[in-house]
This record gives C-alpha cells, structure tokens and sequence, in this order.
C-alpha cells in the first residue's frame, strides 16, 4: 500500500470540497459557474478513485 497515493486521494478531496463550496459563495457575484463547479467535482471523483484503487476495491 502506497501511502502517498492515499494522502493524494484525501488532499484532491478536500480542495474539490473547498473548490465547490468556495463557488457557491461565489455564484451570487457570476463568473466561472460550470467550469468551478465542474473542477471540483473533478477533483473529488479523482481523489476518491485513487483512494479505491489503492486499496484494491476496483
């Protein structure tokens, strides 16, 4: 088991959650609505499958 991967996987996680809900915050004001959005939710479904691979689910 490789411990950075899994650090890795927890870190994306955690920037996709801050990611979508710092653009919540920010939607009010307009700008880059789908594109942030769709980043962070990226970012969490990458940091989930690294964590799942790493441990041999998938």
């Amino acid at each position: 088991m490789n411990l950075l991967n899994i650090i890795l996987g927890v870190l994306l996680i955690i920037l996709g959650v801050y990611i979508v809900k710092f653009h919540e915050e920010l939607q009010k004001k307009g700008g880059l609505s789908f594109k942030l959005r769709t980043s962070g939710l990226g970012l969490i479904i990458i940091g989930i499958a690294l964590i799942i691979r790493e441990f041999g689910i998938i």
